[in-house]
């Protein structure tokens, strides 16, 4: 929102990385309408460390799985991710960076024409090996 730095046109974009599911998951469409309405494009990082660490049912990953998905913008193979534990966060690093840095001064969903521009105030990327 405006209030908050947002500027007109500029795209907007949600870094979602949790290891668990909400408690508060029946707030869970209004919130992504909200998204949707002010064209927000959401990625979204399962972080599996915990549910392996506790040997969680298959049930119990799909499950939450399947929230940290819903979450996610479309099409999921550009936005949503999961890693096996928090170390592995590194591996993705790189893919995510790309695709939230090739969005910078783009005027479509899902395009990439970034070639001079930089970011503005209120984000930035690190690349990291």
């Amino acid at each position: 929102m405006p209030e908050r730095g947002a500027r007109p046109g500029v795209k907007k974009v949600m870094v979602i990385v949790t290891d668990g599911e909400s408690h508060d998951f029946y707030n869970l469409d209004k919130v992504i309408g909200d998204c949707v309405k002010d064209d927000i494009e959401r990625f979204g990082i399962a972080v599996l460390g915990d549910y392996n660490r506790q040997n969680k049912s298959s049930e119990e990953v799909n499950k939450f799985i399947k929230e940290i998905a819903s979450i996610s913008s479309k099409p999921l193979h550009d936005h949503f991710f999961n890693v096996s534990d928090e170390v592995a966060l590194l591996s993705i690093v790189d893919a995510l960076g790309s695709k939230i840095f090739a969005l910078e001064a783009t005027s479509g969903n899902f395009t990439s024409s970034f070639e001079m521009e930089m970011s503005q105030a209120g984000f930035s990327a690190h690349n990291s090996k």
